[in-house]
């Protein structure tokens, strides 16, 4: 089997102004509905990196469906056609936290997650976003708060790859130390990659890629949005195979 090529976009916030100025009447509105104005400039600037992202795979654009309610203009990025049809050999996520936004795409299930070092988990949100195993193994780390936050991106990673996001309740998901998931998705996810990108000191990036072909990083050679990072290097892959399923 061959790789898997994901290519991943981040940029920080000071490149939203030319997000703004790339932005379609659609994404402009999406963004307005938050009130917040860095909250506007994370949308527009994930949606600006989703569009960039989606072309070089062939897709004409983006938009966004939600699983929950089937309904256009929220929920997870769909890659579409000229004629606005769903392609469904593309896959797209986005994530942002402080002061970055990353994206990724690929031609498998994948999802990207980021949060801030100082997005610490106290114990009341540990206890419905992690398994008691979790929990207990984050405890027992070096540095048991740095444990809790990677574990959390690390799921909320993996959920988004698998299409349900927060449909799915966290605590229902186990991402370490081994990986445990309920139904729907235990019949039908069977292979998990997850690679931690580097974004920066401050930061932890995860990358969930659902395949079990080897994944790498690739690069997107036309991209002009000049504050924008290739991620081209990752680190401390990891692999969960379930041993008693296989794909055909």
């Amino acid at each position: 089997m061959g790789e898997i090529v994901v290519t991943v976009l981040a940029a920080p916030l000071s490149a939203a102004g030319e997000a703004w100025a790339a932005a379609s009447a659609a994404e402009r509105e999406r963004a307005t509905a938050y009130q917040r104005s860095a909250d506007r400039d994370r949308s527009v600037l994930s949606a600006d990196l989703l569009r960039r992202l989606a072309r070089q795979l062939g897709a004409a654009g983006v938009t966004r469906v939600c699983r929950v309610c089937g309904r256009v203009g929220h929920g997870r990025p769909v890659a579409v056609d000229a004629a606005g049809h769903a392609l469904a050999e593309v896959f797209l996520s986005s994530s942002h936290a402080g002061g970055w936004v990353v994206a990724a795409a690929a031609g498998v299930a994948i999802g990207v997650d980021c949060e801030p070092l100082a997005n610490t988990l106290d114990d009341a949100t540990a206890a419905i976003a992690l398994t008691p195993a979790e929990r207990a193994a984050a405890d027992a780390a070096a540095d048991p708060a740095r444990a809790r936050l990677a574990t959390w991106v690390k799921k909320e990673a993996l959920l988004k790859a698998t299409g349900w996001g927060l449909a799915l309740e966290p605590a229902t998901v186990q991402v370490t130390p081994t990986v445990t998931l309920p139904d729907p998705l235990a019949d039908s996810v069977t292979d998990i990659q997850f690679l931690d990108l580097p974004l920066d000191p401050a930061h932890l990036a995860v990358l969930a890629a659902l395949t079990p072909q080897p994944v790498t990083l690739g690069t997107v050679p036309f991209v002009t949005l000049s504050r924008s990072v290739i991620l081209s290097a990752a680190k401390d892959l990891s692999r969960h195979r379930d041993p008693s399923r296989s794909l055909s």
